[in-house]
């Protein structure tokens, strides 16, 4: 592994950091317990679930999973609602700008709230200070694909064909700034590769051009790729975790290929405005579990090579530690990347 968050942090900045983003996430927390709302009158009307990436990726799947148990259990509809741009930011600011009354949520991803400030300079939000944590949905690595039709097969030929087109050889994401963009970025450079980022509004628009042969690579999480690779239409490069997926069980991962370095968590999770009653955060939190506790949501996950996260990891308290301590291991080491900036 040639990156280590020490090398490029030092370890007081670190600290200062991390007792700033501590300090929001305990405003945040704090201010969830304003106002006097009963739970048992919340909700009283359909909820709007922003998910801020086009339909088919894997924040979208996850939320549409959820949604409609916890659509259930809350006895009001939950209504799943698009709105990509901007690498996730448009639906973020929506929400961060939304009432805190418990029926504007966000299904945001590690990319929205963590990764994206290393590739902008104005977000428009604030991903600390602006939610109200609800708990954290799924969580996993993801694969690099590559199109069919390269030299040679797997990572040893996808470096081939890349450094033979230096400046030619091309990469898509879901977004600047999104957890698919920062795993190419990392990819490309640990590899001192010269690759061009196509970013387009979702994971799903990514892989369409790179099934029809119009980019080279991506990286994207199994579920949304695994009919492509099984039919021929691309190809599984690497797995980028610790452990091959059941759904692509001939993919390799970056340790058994030597290639580790770039290995990231990919994980979904719900938040409110900043402000949101507790007693709202806590219901919608426990509605939220109690969708994840049900075999059949987890068999869905299984099939889909979702990782279900421990339910120790799901409440709110656990998801505003996670976004710490996620903030401080990346960011620094992300923005020594120079990686463009909007």
């Amino acid at each position: 592994m040639i990156f280590t968050p020490l090398k490029s942090c030092r370890w007081r900045m670190c600290a200062t950091v991390v007792n700033r983003l501590a300090a929001g996430l305990a405003f945040a927390i704090v201010a969830t317990g304003t106002g006097t709302v009963r739970a048992q009158d919340y909700p009283a009307r359909p909820v709007t679930m922003i998910v801020p990436f086009a339909p088919g990726g894997p924040t979208d799947v996850a939320a549409r999973i959820v949604a409609q148990r916890m659509s259930a259990t809350l006895g009001q509809n939950i209504l799943v609602s698009n709105l990509p741009g901007a690498g996730g930011g448009v639906g973020s600011i929506r929400v961060a700008q939304s009432g805190p009354d418990g029926y504007t949520l966000l299904m945001a991803n590690m990319g929205t709230q963590v990764l994206a400030r290393a590739t902008s300079s104005n977000l428009g939000y604030d991903p600390i200070r602006d939610f109200a944590p609800v708990g954290l949905v799924s969580a996993g690595f993801t694969v690099i694909v590559a199109r069919k039709g390269l030299p040679a097969p797997g990572l040893k030929g996808l470096l081939a064909y890349a450094r033979e087109r230096q400046g030619k050889a091309t990469y898509s994401s879901a977004g600047l700034g999104s957890v698919s963009h920062i795993i190419c970025a990392l990819f490309v450079k640990q590899f001192g590769l010269d690759v061009a980022h196509v970013p387009y509004k979702g994971a799903a628009v990514a892989v369409q051009d790179l099934v029809r042969g119009e980019i080279d690579f991506t990286c994207t999480t199994p579920n949304i790729v695994r009919a492509f690779v099984q039919s021929g239409a691309i190809v599984g490069v690497v797995m980028n975790g610790d452990k091959r997926s059941p759904l692509l069980p001939n993919v390799p991962t970056v340790f058994e290929e030597q290639a580790s370095g770039f290995e990231l968590n990919a994980w979904q999770a719900l938040f409110a405005p900043r402000g949101t009653p507790a007693v709202i955060v806590n219901r919608l939190s426990a509605a939220m579990n109690a969708a994840l506790r049900e075999p059949a949501i987890q068999k869905q996950y299984e099939d889909l090579g979702i990782e279900m996260p421990e339910e120790s990891q799901r409440g709110p308290e656990a998801l505003a530690q996670t976004l710490v301590r996620d903030t401080e291991r990346w960011l620094p080491l992300l923005r020594s990347l120079n990686l463009p900036r909007d």
